[in-house]
């Protein structure tokens, strides 16, 4: 194999490893953004549960509990 072939297979596989390097970034922030959207949607259910319950429970009001009202 000549040098030309080394250099060549070499100049290769470094743009191999940036391809590799720049999918693998793509997937990541792909995936960090999923993250942030399915903990963004378990928050939402969890204050929705939350409304919920505090729509379905009577809450004491300070007014209410002070007699001379």
């Amino acid at each position: 194999m000549g040098m030309a072939a080394v250099e060549k297979k070499l100049a290769n596989k470094g743009k191999e490893e940036k391809e590799a390097i720049a999918v693998r970034r793509a997937y990541d922030e792909k995936l960090a953004a999923l993250d942030a959207r399915l903990r963004t949607r378990e928050d939402d259910a969890i204050k929705h549960a939350l409304r919920g319950l505090v729509d379905k429970v009577r809450l004491p009001n300070a007014v209410e509990d002070d007699p001379s009202h």
